[in-house]
């Protein structure tokens, strides 16, 4: 099977987001099996294609977040309108939310789409006006996808609740490279020097991009009130960059043992996941199902999490907490709980680690490429 994947991130290592490591794994195991694949896409630095049967179609972004993206679409747009002159191809797969032109070009070939956000009616990130737009877009690309892959499940039934056909709609979970993380790293007590985390405080991560409907107002005002309250010494680590950085910066002046690293690189995020004890992922809403949760349980570390979609279908009680979004007292009380003891934070570490083989990638990728493969035959 010749197949037109088009995603703006692809990645080896996550620098460009989640979406970009799930297009890379998913058109390796494609390949693997037998089919050709183009790839429209902005790669990361450093992705170099392994087989004369991935072949790269590269398309450059602006820095633009918006307007940067809506040109991306345009020339992925055309770019794809000149490959199906010259090629037949017998599906085109989107990663890539804003590709609501793609139904024009199909001539025949089944599209498949995985959805890599949440449901756009319920998207903290978004006004009002935009919810309604991506929403009255989404069903109308999704209803001429013979297959959908929606990453949690409220995206699944709100889309069948809206007519489109059962039998194209699955849900499939993330994945994550549970391997990387079975080696210790070996350079998590340099960077904890580095950082000035001390050897005896209890280690807070959160990996995040710093930016509206993340909750790290939320994080913040609540891990305040645990420093005030544990009794021992306490550290919070966020990773990650964007817009709010300065004004995060700013709230966190006056808290003690907050440090932000900014962007690092996969090495360093490896070690960083290595020194924590303990992960916290605040979001809002409008994920699909967290890549960085999936990591930190590979990295054998508890989860505090909001409940979300997406994290609901991923997190449970052997070895993470919820908390409701906003609420600074809920997610303060849960982190004391948790750092209060910690024989539970092994315990939980421990079933994390557990629970993460069940979505290693090589099962995850098996069944997207199955979902695939039958929606060719539908």
């Amino acid at each position: 099977m010749r197949i037109l994947m088009v995603t703006a991130e692809l990645s080896i290592d996550g620098i460009s987001g989640g979406a970009g490591l799930y297009a890379h794994h998913l058109s390796k195991e494609l390949v693997r099996r037998g089919h050709r694949v183009d790839l429209i896409a902005t790669p990361d630095p450093g992705w170099e294609s392994e087989s004369s049967h991935l072949v790269l179609h590269r398309l450059a972004i602006s820095r633009s977040r918006i307007l940067g993206m809506l040109k991306w679409s345009i020339d992925a747009f055309f770019c794809s309108a000149h490959l199906m002159r010259r090629t037949r191809f017998d599906m085109i797969y989107i990663h890539h939310r804003q590709s609501h032109l793609f139904p024009l070009l199909s001539r025949g070939a089944p599209l498949v789409a995985t959805v890599h956000s949440g449901w756009p009616l319920t998207d903290p990130r978004c006004s009002y006006q935009s919810r309604l737009i991506l929403f009255l877009l989404d069903l109308a690309i999704y209803n001429k996808c013979k297959g959908i892959i929606a990453l949690n499940n409220e995206f699944k039934n709100e889309l069948i609740r809206w007519g489109i056909a059962p039998e194209n709609v699955h849900f499939i979970p993330n994945g994550v490279n549970t391997s990387e993380f079975m080696k210790s790293p070996k350079n998590s007590q340099i960077i904890r020097k580095r950082l000035g985390v001390r050897a005896d405080a209890t280690v807070m991560l959160c990996v995040s991009r710093l930016t509206i409907g993340k909750g790290l107002e939320t994080l913040l005002g609540a891990f305040r009130i645990a420093q005030d309250q544990a009794g021992r010494p306490l550290c919070l680590i966020i990773v990650g960059d964007g817009p709010l950085r300065p004004e995060l910066v700013g709230m966190s002046s006056e808290i003690k043992n907050v440090v932000f690293t900014g962007s690092v690189s996969r090495s360093e995020l490896l070690s960083l996941y290595g020194l924590a004890d303990l992960f916290v992922m605040p979001s809002e809403g409008g994920e699909g199902m967290p890549t960085v949760i999936l990591e930190a349980m590979a990295a054998g570390l508890p989860v505090i999490a909001t409940r979300v979609p997406g994290n609901i279908d991923l997190v449970d009680t052997s070895f993470g907490r919820f908390f409701n979004p906003g609420d600074i007292q809920q997610l303060a009380l849960t982190m004391l709980e948790l750092i209060h003891k910690p024989s539970s934070l092994n315990r939980l570490g421990k079933n994390a680690l557990k629970s993460s083989k069940k979505y290693d990638w090589e099962s995850i990728v098996s069944q997207i490429a199955e979902v695939c493969e039958a929606s060719r035959q539908a």
